[in-house]
């Protein structure tokens, strides 16, 4: 007995070593990298190997099953984990996670499995003991935590959960949100590209194409430059980031930039053929090259891609909406309106064909046809029916706004919504349809564009201005609209807002001719004088014959107090000019120049052709007093003075020029009147004009006229036409001198002979008493 106890314990101490030394030996041996969805999907293929995979730790547990396997809970730690890129964001999947892996309690590093959180990415290496009931039971020699970026928390898997039911549900804006939540926590970058791709599919559905074009960019750039993400999304990304960009290429169509939608359409062919070169079996990119090829005009190539997605996918209805849009750009609305009415069929409840139908049969009207006037109660119905279904779909209120105001302008009866009553189309039906494109999107750029102008065609100016600016804000790219909104501002006479319209476009566009005429032009109306100037030089340095640009100079240096350079650009401009309005405009501002350099001969032969209907006061003026020192042009003095009190009749200078041009024709009582009620505040000038009307009277009024001129005698005109002015009263007063002598004169001789018929008188009277 004692002997089979030595012997029992020799084998178990055999037995002990053998063992030890197989542990050790497949401990030794190289791991396989393998990827732990791999394992499961097939634990058969790697049933005793040493293999070495990532996964996500999700918590302990106690499944074990001693019966068929060596794992027992008195022995080992079981561990239950996800793959390391497995998307927990489905219930499904995280309701599904590895737990067969057991870590030996005696093994070193066995007290750090109880530190592990949550979410953590751990590398294990062990060895596949067996496949019972078809699951990987995994011995695990080692654990570490894997140095990779990012991870899960309850938070974000949280937010994708509802993101995705929301989108399921077709609440994007709520699903955008949340994919945007999960994405503002520090996920794993396989998660990260996985929830661009997502969140990308959501603004598709949305049609917030821009978007869905920048997230999915985003997730292709995550693939392409992180290797260890699993690269399978690739094709399916490309067709969706084709998709995307091919819907911005149609907007671009319907905005008239063909340059940006042929940009457009050649990317998303770019990216449709990359999806199909990486998996040949994803029939949708077909159709969407079939769209980008369409764009770029090559139909037949198109076309053919869209067929092959059809024998690929017959029952796909989305395929016959591709089709069928491609159809209706080739012009063939025909084919294009069968070919949706198949999808239709297949799809009753997808607007999107009802939305494209319309349009189908709206290009078919505007193609004109028989069947014209009936085609746009047909596409307006479509679009109504599209609005029932999905009525967050701002394009639809916009297109059937678009189809009533077309009816609006034939005068055309429709039917709105479910009414069967045919009813005159009027333009406020239209500017509902576009008011509810707005309160679905108040982005929606057209709608904001077509409000504009129709209210500005009923002139509710205010609402038009601030639906023109919006468009502004919010497609600063849109060229086109910056000449229509700043012409618009501008004819409103909102000048300052005008002018920042096109400022903002000459940020853009440094060199446009027309712009820079227009700041020019703005500057000078707001009498920004020097500023005008330097938009319109800026000008002529581009174009040194652009004839308003010299007018306007000549207007703006004259104003800015440099008459010499408006004479300058106003002789260049009556060398370029043959428009007679341009031509007066010239004269008017360049004889107002030669009057501030006391030019009088120039003053008059340009200020002769522009005083005739001028509202400027200052021409009649310049001109009447050049002509004041003619005596002969006193009617003429009379008449611009009336035409400048007809301007502004308490002007002072035109009164005085009236009074005048009464002295002159001789009229001198008048003119005193006229003189005295003139206002002039000027002494001097006032005594020298008021002392020779009255002088003019006779010499019964000499001795005011006397006393006037003797303050008048000082008055200095630093004008020409005033140089005769001293000569004037000191003529005056050297004949009201002469005058005095003659009636002294007059006087003594009077006096001599009454002293001389006294003494008579006397000698009469003494011979008569002698």
């Amino acid at each position: 007995m004692r002997f089979l106890s030595v012997i029992l314990l020799l084998v178990a101490c055999a037995a002990g070593s053998f063992s030890a030394a197989a542990v050790s030996l497949a401990e030794r041996t190289a791991p396989h990298d393998v990827d732990l969805e791999q394992l499961v999907k097939n634990p058969q293929a790697y049933e005793g190997m040493r293999v070495r995979f990532n996964a996500t730790f999700v918590q302990t547990a106690g499944l074990f099953d001693p019966y068929h396997t060596r794992f027992t809970p008195e022995r080992s730690i079981n561990l239950v984990v996800w793959d390391d890129q497995a998307a927990i964001w489905k219930p499904t999947v995280r309701s599904k996670p590895v737990v067969t892996l057991y870590y030996d309690k005696d093994r070193k590093g066995a007290k750090a499995v109880s530190s592990l959180d949550k979410y953590t990415v751990i590398t294990v290496v062990g060895q596949v003991q067996s496949s019972f009931r078809e699951q990987p039971w995994i011995d695990c020699h080692s654990l570490e935590r894997a140095e990779v970026a990012g991870t899960f928390t309850d938070n974000a898997v949280y937010h994708l959960e509802q993101g995705l039911a929301l989108a399921e549900a077709g609440k994007h804006g709520l699903a955008d949100e949340n994919f945007r939540r999960a994405l503002s926590e520090d996920l794993p970058l396989y998660a990260q590209a996985a929830v661009h791709r997502m969140r990308g599919r959501n603004l598709l559905a949305a049609e917030r194409y821009a978007d869905a074009a920048d997230v999915l960019a985003s997730a292709l750039e995550l693939l392409q430059v992180n290797p260890e993400i699993d690269r399978d999304r690739l094709p399916v990304l490309h067709y969706l980031r084709a998709k995307a960009v091919n819907e911005l290429a149609e907007q671009a169509v319907a905005q008239g930039d063909g340059a940006t939608a042929q940009q457009r359409f050649a990317e998303a062919v770019e990216h449709a053929r990359a999806a199909v070169r990486l998996d040949p079996s994803v029939g949708d990119a077909y159709a969407v090259l079939g769209i980008g090829l369409a764009g770029l005009e090559r139909w037949e190539e198109a076309k053919r891609q869209c067929a092959r997605a059809i024998r690929m996918l017959p029952g796909n209805a989305e395929i016959r909406w591709y089709l069928g849009r491609i159809q209706n750009r080739q012009g063939a609305h025909d084919q294009s309106i069968a070919t949706l009415k198949k999808g239709i069929d297949l799809a009753p409840k997808d607007y999107r064909l009802h939305k494209a139908i319309a349009r189908a049969y709206f290009k078919r009207h505007l193609a004109g046809g028989g069947d014209a006037s009936k085609d746009l109660v047909t596409a307006l119905r479509e679009y109504d029916i599209a609005i029932r279904l999905y009525p967050e779909d701002p394009d639809l209120y916009y297109y059937s706004g678009v189809v009533i105001e077309r009816a609006a302008d034939l005068d055309a009866k429709i039917r709105l919504g479910t009414s069967d009553e045919m009813v005159p189309a009027t333009y406020p039906m239209a500017v509902e349809r576009f008011e509810q494109c707005l309160a679905v999107d108040e982005t929606y750029t057209e709608a904001h564009l077509r409000l504009g102008r129709r209210y500005r065609a009923v002139e509710e100016h205010d609402k038009a201005a601030a639906h023109y600016m919006r468009t502004l804000e919010l497609e600063p790219d849109r060229e086109e609209l910056y000449a229509e909104v700043g012409r618009y501002l501008w004819d409103l006479g909102r000048r300052e807002q005008a002018y920042d319209i096109y400022l903002a476009f000459h940020e853009r566009q440094s060199e446009h001719i027309d712009t820079l005429y227009a700041l020019g032009r703005l500057s000078l109306e707001l009498e920004e004088w020097a500023r005008s100037i330097e938009w319109h030089e800026r000008l002529l340095d581009l174009s040194r014959q652009h004839l308003r640009a010299h007018v306007d100079l000549t207007q703006a240096s004259y104003e800015n107090d440099d008459p010499r350079d408006a004479i300058s650009y106003g002789e260049d401009a009556l060398e370029l000019a043959e428009d007679p309005a341009l031509i007066e405009r010239v004269h008017h501002y360049k004889g107002l120049a030669h009057w501030e350099l006391d030019e009088e001969p120039e003053v008059i032969a340009h200020l002769n052709q522009a005083v005739q209907g001028t509202q400027d006061i200052r021409v009649p003026l310049a001109l009447g007093w050049c002509l004041s020192a003619e005596a002969e042009q006193g009617a003429r003095v009379i008449e611009l003075a009336q035409q400048a009190l007809a301007i502004d009749p308490d002007n002072s200078r035109a009164k005085e020029m009236l009074g005048w041009g009464q002295v002159l024709v001789g009229n001198y009582s008048k003119a005193e009147a006229t003189l005295k009620a003139a206002g002039i505040e000027d002494e001097e000038r006032l005594a020298y004009r008021l002392g020779l009307a009255v002088f003019k009277q006779g010499p019964q009024r000499y001795a005011e006229a006397k006393e006037l001129l003797e303050v008048g005698e000082d008055f200095r005109g630093r004008r020409d036409y005033l140089d005769e002015a001293r000569t004037q009263v000191r003529a005056a007063q050297r004949e009201m001198r002469d005058y005095e002598r003659k009636m002294e004169r007059l006087r003594r001789e009077e006096e001599r002979r009454q002293r001389e018929e006294e003494r008579r008188r006397e000698r009469e009277a003494r011979n008569q008493g002698g």
